[in-house]
C-alpha cells in the first residue's frame, strides 16, 4: 500500500489524471487504510487523483473512511434486466442460446451482471441442461481466482513453500475466516455436483471440508493455517 499511495505523489507522462481502484476495501489491513487516509485529504491531489473503492460489507468501513467518499450503493438486477443483458450480448455476438438455458444462467447468476456475462462465455457451446448447471456452478466458484490458485496447489500436493507462499499473500488482503470460507465454498461446489462420486478423490473432498468446518474460531489465523497443514 505504501508503494501504490507513494505513486499517487509522481506525474504521469500518460495522463494528467489517475485512477485508483480498490477492489474489496474491506480487506484492507487497519495500517493500509491508515496510510490511504492521507492522499484522501490532500488538496493537491483532489484533481488529479479519482478514487474509486468497491465493497459488499459496507458495514465494515470505519466511518473516518466513508466520509471521505461519495456512497453509490448498487443492488442485483431483476430478472428482465439479466434477460435483456443476456440477450444483447448474444445480438452482438451472433449466439443462440436455448430459452432454458437462459433461464438457468439468470437463475445462477444471482442478479450478478459479471456472473451472468462469464456464464454466458462458458455456456456458448452447451446443448444440455445438466453440463450446463455444472458448468455455472464452476463459474461461481472461480469467480475467487486467488482462493482458487490456493485449493489447486493443495489439491495437487504442491510443496509446503508454494502454499505458504500462496497463503501468504492471500492474507495480506484477506481475513483467514474468508480463505477458510472460500475454501469450504470451492470443496461444497464439488461434492454437490452431478459429477461427484465416492471414490478415493470424493473421499478426501469430504475429509478435507470437514477439517476445514472445524477450523473456525479465534486464533482464525492459526486455526487456518493448521487446517490447510493436515489437508495438503
Amino acid at each position: 500500500m505504501r508503494e501504490m499511495v507513494e505513486s499517487l505523489y509522481k506525474s504521469s507522462f500518460l495522463s494528467e489524471k489517475k485512477v485508483l481502484i480498490i477492489d474489496e476495501v474491506h480487506e484492507l489491513s487497519p495500517k493500509a487504510k491508515s496510510e490511504l487516509l492521507k492522499p484522501l485529504e490532500n488538496e493537491n491531489l483532489k484533481d488529479k487523483v479519482l478514487y474509486i473503492a468497491c465493497t459488499t460489507e459496507f458495514s465494515a468501513l470505519p466511518n473516518m473512511f466513508v466520509e471521505r467518499f461519495l456512497d453509490f450503493r448498487v443492488s442485483p438486477i431483476n430478472e428482465k434486466e439479466s434477460l435483456d443483458l443476456i440477450d444483447s450480448i448474444c445480438e452482438k455476438e451472433k449466439l443462440y442460446i436455448e430459452k432454458s438455458l437462459k433461464a438457468l444462467l439468470i437463475e445462477k447468476g444471482e442478479g450478478i451482471p459479471r456472473r451472468l456475462l462469464t456464464g454466458l462465455a462458458k455456456i456458448r457451446e452447451v446443448k444440455t441442461e445438466e453440463e450446463a448447471s455444472y458448468l455455472l456452478n464452476i463459474n461461481a466458484i472461480e469467480e475467487d481466482a486467488d482462493i482458487l490458485d490456493l485449493f489447486k496447489l493443495i489439491l495437487n500436493k504442491a510443496s509446503w513453500n508454494s502454499i505458504k507462499k500462496c497463503l501468504s499473500d492471500l492474507l495480506k488482503t484477506k481475513k483467514p475466516d474468508t480463505i477458510r470460507i472460500g475454501l469450504m465454498n470451492i470443496l461444497s461446489g464439488r461434492i454437490m455436483s452431478n459429477y461427484f462420486s465416492i471414490t478415493n478423490e470424493g473421499q478426501n473432498s469430504i475429509y478435507m471440508y470437514n477439517i476445514l468446518r472445524n477450523s473456525s474460531g479465534f486464533p482464525e489465523k492459526a486455526n487456518l493455517i493448521s487446517a490447510i497443514l493436515h489437508i495438503s
